[in-house]
């Protein structure tokens, strides 16, 4: 959460508010179902959803929700890092992964500029939430991905008054990965057996949420099957 609170729900049981600065991790593994709601008071909301692909091996793990309210934080350069997950700057952050990655939260008050020591076997992108950043001697605004591939040891990094960022990086899976709606696997026949499996409503993979009175979403039709 960048800002404002979001109440998470899931058919494992869990119920838990996430406020800035805290990260709340979900691993399907095989399936899980769940709700993300705004809450009365809330009017602005911002955050940032990222996916991570499990490693063959682990995609048909045990669901699981973690929910993590104290991360290493720090300032350097004039910008507060916040480590959301992995290793980075000799810190470790204590959410639960499943392959080597790292993501970082990069909020910078005033003008800043520093340099970032990386790993060269990672690959990087960064992505700014907020004002605007000049990243190895290009500049990107909100939203737009600054994609820095593999091989680099460090990244120059200024940022305008008021900027942030999300650094994520990691070692890339040798194999292609699938991605459709809310599915992700390692193989078209998984998605799609993810897919029947929830429009049938097979609830011993992914259950029901207790106290959300919503509509259960209809997955759409496979882009690979036809109209």
């Amino acid at each position: 959460m960048i800002k404002g609170k979001v109440l998470h729900r899931d058919s494992l049981g869990n119920v838990q508010i996430i406020r800035p600065g805290q990260v709340n991790l979900m691993t399907a593994g095989r399936g899980i179902t769940h709700t993300e709601e705004s809450l009365p008071d809330e009017h602005h909301l911002h955050a940032a959803q990222l996916w991570i692909a499990l490693p063959q091996g682990d995609e048909n793990c045990a669901p699981a929700f973690d929910h993590y309210a104290d991360l290493p934080v720090w300032d350097e350069g004039g910008v507060r890092i916040t480590l959301l997950a992995g290793r980075f700057g000799g810190r470790t952050a204590p959410c639960r992964i499943f392959s080597p990655l790292v993501g970082v939260d990069l909020a910078s008050q005033g003008a800043a500029s520093l340099r970032l020591a990386v790993e060269p076997q990672f690959e990087y992108g960064i992505l700014p939430l907020e004002g605007t950043f000049t990243i190895n001697g290009q500049t990107f605004a909100r939203n737009e991905l600054a994609y820095l591939g593999r091989g680099l040891s460090d990244i120059e990094l200024s940022s305008t008054q008021g900027s942030r960022a999300l650094l994520l990086g990691g070692e890339p899976f040798a194999e292609e990965i699938q991605l459709w709606w809310n599915f992700v696997g390692h193989s078209k026949e998984d998605i799609a057996e993810a897919l029947e499996a929830w429009n049938s409503r097979d609830l011993e993979r992914f259950g029901d949420v207790e106290g959300f009175d919503g509509e259960r979403l209809v997955a759409p039709r496979l882009p690979w099957q036809g109209v």
